[in-house]
Parts: C-alpha cells; sequence; structure tokens
C-alpha cells in the first residue's frame, strides 16, 4: 500500500464523517462484535466501501467500521478485521 492509497481512505472516511474525530479505536473481532450496537449515534461504512481498505473473509467478521460514541467518548469500532492467513493477494 502506497502513501496515496492511505491518503484516499483517509479522506473516504473523512468525507463520510465530516468534523467527527474519533479519539479511540476498538478492534472488534468475534467475541467483541456486539460492542458496536452500543455506539451512539452510529456511522457505519463497509470495509469494502473504503479504498484501499482490507476486507476480512473470515466468518463473523461484520467488515464494517462503526464511528460514534461509546460512553461519552469518540470512538472507532473495527467490526473485524484481515487476518494474515486469509489470501494475500486481496488489499
Amino acid at each position: 500500500m502506497y502513501v496515496r492509497d492511505v491518503n484516499e481512505s483517509v479522506a473516504f472516511v473523512r468525507e463520510k464523517i465530516g468534523n467527527f474525530s474519533p479519539t479511540v479505536a476498538i478492534t472488534l473481532g468475534s467475541g467483541l462484535n456486539k460492542l458496536a450496537s452500543l455506539i451512539d449515534d452510529p456511522i457505519t461504512i463497509p470495509y469494502g466501501d473504503i479504498p484501499h481498505f482490507p476486507v476480512s473473509t473470515v466468518p463473523g467478521h461484520e467488515g464494517k467500521m462503526v464511528i460514534g460514541k461509546l460512553e461519552g467518548v469518540s470512538v472507532v469500532g473495527l467490526q473485524g478485521r484481515k487476518h494474515f492467513y486469509e489470501v494475500a493477494d486481496q488489499p
């Protein structure tokens, strides 16, 4: 992945969330996936919509970014992640 790819990903997400600025990121794997439902005023972005963003193919990994407030804290919850054992030629 190149710097310009990262910049495109960031620009896409910023366009979706406006001036909202998460201070905490949480990887919500299989065990924490339901925590996303507790995020207030969520903005949900499927990984597949984000340019150059890796998409998980593992069952149970939602593949979504959920941005909002959790207990008053600005958060981004990453529902799922790409594992090293997943197909290497996918972004």
